[in-house]
């Protein structure tokens, strides 16, 4: 997400869906209402990638999706699930200081959200310009380079030690659809991201709240977001007559 260019009046960038990842290598754990959440170590792959490349999977999937149903600006939750597949689903920030939303997340799935995320891409207007790989690395680490204040509770349990999972992206593609996010024309680019990011393990079925978000306050930049969330096992079809699909 980029509240970060929104709140600072200034531009944004990224797309393109990548394949999906593969199954994880380990097994993880699930949060239970005793033992309360369970993050994933950012310094172990999960599902298949590291932190820093759920990341880029994570700008990816945003920035796949035009404007009319952007996660980033979706005030209600109602385009939550749209573009998402495999055993991870994506939340999101958002671009208008605080938001509050509903959203129904697959029972299995693992949850990967920022508290505090930039990017910095090929096609962007300075700050957020880079020409190659290391000027997108300076570029980004110098946009965090600032204080940065962090929250995160899940059902009214918050996470301690957020400042250790801060994340930067490998070097990725992106590719901008037609009426994007940045409001540019659509165009292929590199980028690379870093921030703030937490992977937590899928919760139990039931109703749950997540409430997360971060700031920089030097810059008086602050985004909070909470997700009233919905664990649901598939729905099974059944033929007439009441006879379970075999």
């Amino acid at each position: 997400m980029r509240y970060l260019v929104t709140l600072l009046a200034l531009s944004c960038s990224m797309a393109l869906l990548a394949p999906a990842p593969s199954r994880a290598e380990d097994a993880s754990p699930v949060a239970s209402p005793t033992t309360g959440p369970s993050v994933l170590p950012p310094d172990v792959p999960a599902y298949g990638l590291t932190y820093g490349e759920w990341a880029a999977r994570h700008w990816q999937w945003l920035l796949s999706l035009p404007m009319a149903i952007n996660a980033n600006i979706d005030a209600t939750g109602e385009h939550c699930d749209y573009g998402q597949a495999g055993p991870v689903f994506f939340l999101t920030q958002t671009s208008a200081g605080t938001a509050e939303r509903v959203c129904t997340v697959p029972a299995g799935t693992a949850l990967f959200f920022p508290l505090l995320d930039t990017d910095c891409s090929t096609v962007e207007a300075p700050p957020f310009f880079g020409r190659d790989e290391t000027e997108l690395q300076t570029c980004v680490e110098a946009l965090l380079a600032t204080r940065a204040e962090l929250t995160a509770t899940v059902d009214g349990v918050a996470i301690p030690d957020l400042e250790r999972y801060r994340a930067q992206s490998p070097l990725f593609t992106v590719a901008l659809p037609a009426d994007n996010w940045l409001e540019v024309e659509p165009a292929v680019a590199a980028a690379v991201a870093d921030g703030y990011w937490l992977l937590l393990a899928p919760l139990p079925p039931g109703e749950h709240e997540l409430h997360f978000g971060g700031a920089l306050p030097d810059l008086g930049v602050m985004a909070e977001v909470t997700y009233h969330l919905t664990v649901a096992e598939p729905t099974v079809a059944e033929p007439p007559g009441g006879t379970p699909v075999p």
